[in-house]
């Protein structure tokens, strides 16, 4: 009996460690196309930039980055391979292949850490982010038909609502750093209500002077958004809406 009680013990202590070896290697293993969280998250109807250039540039994504921002992401950026939360986060901005914490991070090598990207790397993401975006593209990365040749919607005209300013200033320059992802100095744009410091978040805005708010400060100063990240700064077109916006009131619509 005792034999045959230690012959046992063996065969868990053996298996125990073929797990333990399993886990770690399934946890340094690099993220395949079959992988559940590339399921084809940019479905029909969402934009995808060129096929072939998309291609290149999630292969990219998908070898350097996916092992460190895949559904629980470090840095709080999340879902790397996900097109639509790559537009909604504004850590890509469609067409523009200069514009975005993505590509502004690559620059400055602070991403990836584990190997800065080489010319060739940093040229295989802005030629997709420079590419022709179009709607409907529906393979598991954005690629294939885009659905009736539809081009990128084009965006909304500036006007003094949030609404507006979202679309045109915060998702392409703010809410990578002020969003759902993350909330730096706990100031969020990606909602209305967060905007106006709902939910336990700091308002940033000074409806009674608006070059007082923290948010008009920051942008005139040319200190937000970081251009060393990629982004472009507000121009005066943009912090005159702005600044109408909040002596209005801060409206919605």
């Amino acid at each position: 009996m005792k034999g045959a009680s230690e012959q046992t013990g063996i065969s868990i202590s053996k298996w125990g460690c073929s797990l333990v070896v399993l886990v770690v290697m399934t946890a340094c293993s690099p993220f395949h196309a079959e992988d559940p969280l590339l399921d084809g998250s940019n479905s029909s109807g969402a934009l995808g930039g060129d096929p072939v250039a998309q291609e290149k540039a999630m292969a990219y994504l998908q070898s350097n980055c996916l092992g460190c921002h895949g559904a629980n992401g470090s840095g709080g950026v999340s879902n790397i391979t996900d097109i639509n939360h790559l537009i909604a986060s504004g850590l890509i901005v469609p067409g523009n292949p200069t514009a975005g914490r993505l590509i502004g991070s690559m620059e400055d090598g602070s991403m990836p850490t584990a190997q800065r990207a080489s010319t060739a790397d940093l040229q295989i993401i802005r030629d997709w982010l420079g590419s022709d975006w179009q709607a409907g593209g529906n393979g598991s990365d954005g690629s294939g038909d885009p659905g009736g040749g539809g081009t990128t919607p084009p965006t909304p005209a500036l006007v003094a609502t949030y609404d507006s300013i979202r679309a045109n200033i915060l998702v392409p320059k703010c809410i990578a750093c002020h969003g759902p992802n993350k909330a730096d100095d706990n100031v969020r744009y990606d909602t209305y209500a967060f905007t106006l410091g709902a939910g336990g978040y700091k308002n940033s805005l000074n409806l009674v002077d608006p070059t007082a708010s923290s948010f008009y400060r920051e942008c005139n100063s040319g200190k937000m958004p970081p251009q060393n990240k990629g982004y472009q700064p507000l121009t005066p077109t943009e912090l005159q809406v702005v600044y109408d916006w909040m002596l209005s009131g801060a409206p919605e619509k």
